[in-house]
């Protein structure tokens, strides 16, 4: 899932500038990353079977 956000960064859909998401097709989990001109920072694997509502509480 990861080797997939390094692969194509650009690909995956920008829900806030620079942060990204990326649902994996194989585990119930998505990943929260911002796509450096150097690097890219995971800012959050979430875990999908939780509560919808619990990550909204989570950001600012």
């Amino acid at each position: 899932m990861i080797s997939e956000v390094c692969r194509a960064s650009l690909l995956y859909r920008r829900i806030s500038d620079p942060v990204r998401r990326h649902f994996s097709a194989v585990f119930p989990l998505a990943i929260l990353y911002e796509d450096r001109p150097d690097h890219i920072r995971i800012a959050v694997v979430m875990p999908l079977h939780r509560d919808p509502d619990y990550w909204s509480r989570r950001t600012a």
